[in-house]
Protein backbone atom coordinates (compact mmCIF):
# COMPACT_ATOMS: atom_id res chain seq x y z
CA UNK A 1 0.00 0.00 0.00
CA UNK A 2 1.32 3.49 -1.19
CA UNK A 3 0.39 6.94 0.95
CA UNK A 4 0.80 10.18 -0.42
CA UNK A 5 1.68 12.24 3.06
CA UNK A 6 0.81 16.26 1.99
CA UNK A 7 2.57 18.70 4.20
CA UNK A 8 2.00 22.18 4.70
CA UNK A 9 -1.86 21.72 5.49
CA UNK A 10 -2.93 22.16 8.92
CA UNK A 11 -4.27 18.86 9.73
CA UNK A 12 -1.24 16.91 7.67
CA UNK A 13 -1.55 13.05 7.45
CA UNK A 14 -1.54 10.70 4.25
CA UNK A 15 -3.89 9.85 1.82
CA UNK A 16 -3.78 6.35 0.03
CA UNK A 17 -2.87 6.16 -3.96
CA UNK A 18 -6.14 4.63 -6.06
CA UNK A 19 -4.66 4.62 -9.75
CA UNK A 20 -1.96 6.66 -8.78
CA UNK A 21 -3.36 9.74 -7.53
CA UNK A 22 -4.68 10.85 -4.13
CA UNK A 23 -6.62 13.60 -2.71
CA UNK A 24 -7.47 15.71 0.27
CA UNK A 25 -9.72 18.61 0.80
CA UNK A 26 -9.10 20.55 3.67
CA UNK A 27 -10.04 23.93 5.15
CA UNK A 28 -7.77 26.73 6.57
CA UNK A 29 -8.24 28.27 10.12
CA UNK A 30 -6.38 31.59 9.35
CA UNK A 31 -5.46 33.87 6.12
CA UNK A 32 -2.19 33.98 4.82
CA UNK A 33 -0.02 32.27 1.80
CA UNK A 34 1.01 28.21 2.32
CA UNK A 35 3.50 26.32 0.41
CA UNK A 36 1.94 22.72 0.10
CA UNK A 37 3.96 19.58 -1.12
CA UNK A 38 2.54 16.02 -1.83
CA UNK A 39 5.88 13.59 -0.17
CA UNK A 40 4.80 10.01 -1.75
CA UNK A 41 6.26 7.78 0.64
CA UNK A 42 7.17 4.96 -2.32
CA UNK A 43 6.02 1.32 -2.13
CA UNK A 44 8.51 -1.89 -2.90
CA UNK A 45 8.14 -1.43 -6.79
CA UNK A 46 8.29 2.62 -6.73
CA UNK A 47 11.01 4.82 -5.39
CA UNK A 48 10.44 7.90 -3.24
CA UNK A 49 8.97 11.45 -4.72
CA UNK A 50 8.44 15.10 -4.01
CA UNK A 51 6.43 17.13 -5.77
CA UNK A 52 6.91 20.71 -6.49
CA UNK A 53 5.29 22.88 -4.19
CA UNK A 54 2.41 24.81 -4.61
CA UNK A 55 1.51 27.97 -3.69
CA UNK A 56 -2.13 28.25 -1.58
CA UNK A 57 -3.46 31.64 -1.42
CA UNK A 58 -6.00 32.29 1.59
CA UNK A 59 -8.30 34.73 1.87
CA UNK A 60 -9.49 36.63 4.79
CA UNK A 61 -13.62 35.11 5.16
CA UNK A 62 -16.31 37.33 4.46
CA UNK A 63 -18.55 37.90 7.80
CA UNK A 64 -22.14 38.47 8.47
CA UNK A 65 -23.06 40.45 12.11
CA UNK A 66 -26.62 40.15 13.81
CA UNK A 67 -27.81 42.59 16.54
CA UNK A 68 -30.86 42.18 19.39
CA UNK A 69 -32.03 44.44 21.56
CA UNK A 70 -33.08 42.78 25.18
CA UNK A 71 -35.82 45.44 24.98
CA UNK A 72 -37.40 47.32 22.19
CA UNK A 73 -38.63 50.14 24.42
CA UNK A 74 -36.69 51.49 27.46
CA UNK A 75 -36.99 54.65 29.81
CA UNK A 76 -34.54 56.90 30.04
CA UNK A 77 -31.80 55.48 32.52
CA UNK A 78 -33.28 52.34 31.73
CA UNK A 79 -30.30 49.64 31.29
CA UNK A 80 -30.65 47.84 27.77
CA UNK A 81 -28.42 44.82 26.92
CA UNK A 82 -27.37 44.55 22.92
CA UNK A 83 -26.38 41.25 21.84
CA UNK A 84 -23.89 40.97 18.34
CA UNK A 85 -22.95 37.52 17.00
CA UNK A 86 -20.72 37.50 14.05
CA UNK A 87 -20.27 34.44 12.18
CA UNK A 88 -18.13 33.45 8.88
CA UNK A 89 -19.95 33.73 5.62
CA UNK A 90 -19.54 30.80 3.17
CA UNK A 91 -17.35 29.44 1.53
CA UNK A 92 -15.83 30.93 4.69
CA UNK A 93 -15.24 29.33 7.64
CA UNK A 94 -13.93 29.26 11.43
CA UNK A 95 -15.32 31.41 14.23
CA UNK A 96 -14.53 35.43 13.77
CA UNK A 97 -11.78 36.88 16.72
CA UNK A 98 -11.52 40.17 17.13
CA UNK A 99 -14.07 42.92 18.66
CA UNK A 100 -17.17 44.81 18.14
CA UNK A 101 -17.62 48.59 18.15
CA UNK A 102 -21.78 49.55 19.16
CA UNK A 103 -22.70 52.58 17.88
CA UNK A 104 -26.24 54.73 18.01
CA UNK A 105 -26.37 56.27 14.97
CA UNK A 106 -22.12 57.56 14.21
CA UNK A 107 -21.67 57.88 17.70
CA UNK A 108 -19.69 55.55 19.84
CA UNK A 109 -21.58 54.26 22.97
CA UNK A 110 -20.41 54.06 25.92
CA UNK A 111 -20.74 50.55 27.64
CA UNK A 112 -21.17 49.94 31.05
CA UNK A 113 -21.18 45.97 31.22
CA UNK A 114 -21.03 43.43 29.01
CA UNK A 115 -17.67 42.51 26.57
CA UNK A 116 -17.11 44.03 23.06
CA UNK A 117 -14.72 41.43 22.32
CA UNK A 118 -15.85 38.42 20.82
CA UNK A 119 -15.70 35.11 22.89
CA UNK A 120 -15.40 31.89 22.13
CA UNK A 121 -19.52 31.14 19.69
CA UNK A 122 -18.66 35.02 17.91
CA UNK A 123 -20.67 36.60 20.33
CA UNK A 124 -20.17 40.20 21.84
CA UNK A 125 -22.13 42.41 24.36
CA UNK A 126 -22.96 45.92 25.48
CA UNK A 127 -25.00 47.24 28.24
CA UNK A 128 -25.97 51.17 28.40
CA UNK A 129 -28.44 53.56 28.91
CA UNK A 130 -29.68 57.08 27.52
CA UNK A 131 -30.59 59.74 29.06
CA UNK A 132 -32.65 61.30 26.76
CA UNK A 133 -36.09 60.23 25.26
CA UNK A 134 -35.88 59.29 21.78
CA UNK A 135 -36.09 56.75 19.24
CA UNK A 136 -32.34 55.34 18.32
CA UNK A 137 -30.44 53.52 15.42
CA UNK A 138 -28.08 51.25 17.08
CA UNK A 139 -25.62 49.20 14.69
CA UNK A 140 -22.36 47.03 15.79
CA UNK A 141 -19.55 47.24 13.23
CA UNK A 142 -17.44 43.96 13.35
CA UNK A 143 -14.10 45.53 13.17
CA UNK A 144 -12.39 42.72 11.16
CA UNK A 145 -8.94 40.66 11.35
CA UNK A 146 -6.22 39.31 9.60
CA UNK A 147 -8.54 36.13 8.90
CA UNK A 148 -12.57 37.77 9.01
CA UNK A 149 -13.09 40.42 7.12
CA UNK A 150 -15.32 43.35 8.82
CA UNK A 151 -18.94 43.74 8.85
CA UNK A 152 -21.81 45.79 10.15
CA UNK A 153 -24.81 44.72 11.69
CA UNK A 154 -28.46 45.64 10.76
CA UNK A 155 -29.37 48.50 12.24
CA UNK A 156 -31.68 47.97 15.81
CA UNK A 157 -34.75 50.46 16.53
CA UNK A 158 -34.30 51.45 19.99
CA UNK A 159 -37.55 53.55 21.31
CA UNK A 160 -36.23 55.10 24.43
CA UNK A 161 -39.36 57.14 26.55
CA UNK A 162 -39.12 59.60 29.36
CA UNK A 163 -39.14 58.57 32.55
CA UNK A 164 -40.58 61.17 34.00
CA UNK A 165 -44.18 60.72 32.11
CA UNK A 166 -46.44 58.39 34.61
CA UNK A 167 -49.62 59.28 32.73
CA UNK A 168 -52.10 61.72 30.74
CA UNK A 169 -52.59 65.21 31.52
CA UNK A 170 -55.02 67.38 30.08
CA UNK A 171 -53.82 71.44 28.91
CA UNK A 172 -55.06 74.49 27.47
CA UNK A 173 -58.08 74.01 28.52
CA UNK A 174 -61.61 76.38 27.37
CA UNK A 175 -64.96 76.18 28.86
CA UNK A 176 -67.54 77.73 26.00
CA UNK A 177 -64.17 79.87 24.49
CA UNK A 178 -63.10 81.25 27.49
CA UNK A 179 -59.72 79.70 29.35
CA UNK A 180 -60.71 77.54 32.70
CA UNK A 181 -58.35 75.72 35.20
CA UNK A 182 -59.92 72.05 35.90
CA UNK A 183 -59.97 71.26 39.61
CA UNK A 184 -57.86 67.87 39.30
CA UNK A 185 -57.67 65.01 41.53
CA UNK A 186 -56.42 61.29 41.71
CA UNK A 187 -53.00 59.81 40.37
CA UNK A 188 -51.41 60.51 37.37
CA UNK A 189 -51.66 57.83 35.57
CA UNK A 190 -54.08 55.19 36.94
CA UNK A 191 -57.38 57.17 38.50
CA UNK A 192 -56.21 60.87 37.38
CA UNK A 193 -59.52 63.16 36.84
CA UNK A 194 -59.72 66.94 36.22
CA UNK A 195 -63.61 68.99 36.49
CA UNK A 196 -64.98 71.98 34.91
CA UNK A 197 -67.86 73.37 36.39
CA UNK A 198 -70.42 76.17 35.12
CA UNK A 199 -70.70 76.92 31.70
CA UNK A 200 -74.88 76.61 31.83
CA UNK A 201 -77.25 73.99 29.35
CA UNK A 202 -74.96 72.48 27.16
CA UNK A 203 -71.56 73.80 27.82
CA UNK A 204 -68.78 72.50 25.88
CA UNK A 205 -65.18 71.55 27.54
CA UNK A 206 -62.22 71.18 25.06
CA UNK A 207 -58.68 70.54 25.83
CA UNK A 208 -55.74 69.47 24.66
CA UNK A 209 -54.25 66.07 26.16
CA UNK A 210 -50.78 65.06 26.53
CA UNK A 211 -48.27 63.11 28.98
CA UNK A 212 -47.98 64.25 32.36
CA UNK A 213 -45.13 63.92 35.64
CA UNK A 214 -46.39 62.50 38.69
CA UNK A 215 -47.08 66.30 39.67
CA UNK A 216 -49.85 66.94 37.18
CA UNK A 217 -46.84 68.81 34.71
CA UNK A 218 -46.75 68.35 31.19
CA UNK A 219 -43.72 66.50 29.61
CA UNK A 220 -42.66 64.84 26.51
CA UNK A 221 -42.58 61.51 26.31
CA UNK A 222 -40.79 60.21 22.90
CA UNK A 223 -38.67 60.77 19.67
CA UNK A 224 -41.88 59.03 17.95
CA UNK A 225 -45.54 60.03 17.04
CA UNK A 226 -47.57 58.57 20.20
CA UNK A 227 -51.33 57.89 19.43
CA UNK A 228 -54.12 58.21 22.19
CA UNK A 229 -57.62 57.43 22.39
CA UNK A 230 -60.82 58.94 23.51
CA UNK A 231 -64.28 58.35 24.00
CA UNK A 232 -67.26 60.86 25.44
CA UNK A 233 -70.78 61.15 26.98
CA UNK A 234 -72.99 63.77 27.00
CA UNK A 235 -74.91 65.25 24.69
CA UNK A 236 -72.56 64.62 21.92
CA UNK A 237 -71.21 60.54 22.65
CA UNK A 238 -68.48 59.51 20.19
CA UNK A 239 -64.87 57.89 19.92
CA UNK A 240 -61.75 59.06 18.29
CA UNK A 241 -57.77 59.60 18.69
CA UNK A 242 -55.77 62.80 18.77
CA UNK A 243 -51.76 62.36 18.03
CA UNK A 244 -48.62 63.75 20.25
CA UNK A 245 -45.91 64.62 17.80
CA UNK A 246 -42.54 63.90 18.41
CA UNK A 247 -41.36 65.27 21.77
CA UNK A 248 -44.15 67.51 22.01
CA UNK A 249 -46.05 68.36 25.18
CA UNK A 250 -49.35 68.02 24.41
CA UNK A 251 -51.60 66.90 21.27
CA UNK A 252 -51.94 68.64 17.91
CA UNK A 253 -55.74 67.93 18.43
CA UNK A 254 -58.21 68.56 21.12
CA UNK A 255 -60.33 66.40 22.73
CA UNK A 256 -64.15 67.88 24.33
CA UNK A 257 -67.31 67.05 26.05
CA UNK A 258 -70.45 68.89 25.86
CA UNK A 259 -73.58 68.52 28.70
CA UNK A 260 -76.73 67.66 27.72
CA UNK A 261 -79.22 70.27 28.66
CA UNK A 262 -77.59 71.24 32.72
CA UNK A 263 -76.68 66.74 33.22
CA UNK A 264 -72.76 66.61 33.04
CA UNK A 265 -70.74 65.32 30.30
CA UNK A 266 -67.15 63.82 30.00
CA UNK A 267 -64.89 62.66 27.81
CA UNK A 268 -61.98 60.00 28.57
CA UNK A 269 -58.48 59.22 27.04
CA UNK A 270 -56.53 56.26 27.14
CA UNK A 271 -53.17 55.04 26.12
CA UNK A 272 -51.01 52.11 26.71
CA UNK A 273 -47.26 51.72 26.75
CA UNK A 274 -45.50 49.37 24.33
CA UNK A 275 -45.41 46.81 26.87
CA UNK A 276 -46.76 48.32 30.25
CA UNK A 277 -49.91 49.70 31.76
CA UNK A 278 -52.35 51.74 30.37
CA UNK A 279 -52.90 55.72 31.35
CA UNK A 280 -56.72 56.88 31.68
CA UNK A 281 -57.18 60.40 32.51
CA UNK A 282 -61.30 61.74 32.55
CA UNK A 283 -62.00 65.44 31.55
CA UNK A 284 -65.38 66.31 32.93
CA UNK A 285 -67.87 69.47 32.75
CA UNK A 286 -70.64 69.44 35.43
Amino acid sequence: MSRLPLQGLPAGGSRTLGGGSATCAVSHPSAGTRSITAVYDGSPDHLTSTSAAVSQVVGAAATRAGLTTSATTVRTGQGVTYTATVAAAAPGGGVPTGTVTFRDGTTVIGCSAGSQTLNASGIATCTTTFPTPGSRSVTAPYNGTASHTASTSTTVTQGVVNAQAVGLVFSGATLNGTSVTPSCRGAVGSSYGCTVSGGGNNAVVVANVGFGNSAGGAVSYSGATETLSWSATGKNTGSGTVTVAPNATASTGTVSATKNGVNAAAVTVRFTESGGATWTAVLTVS
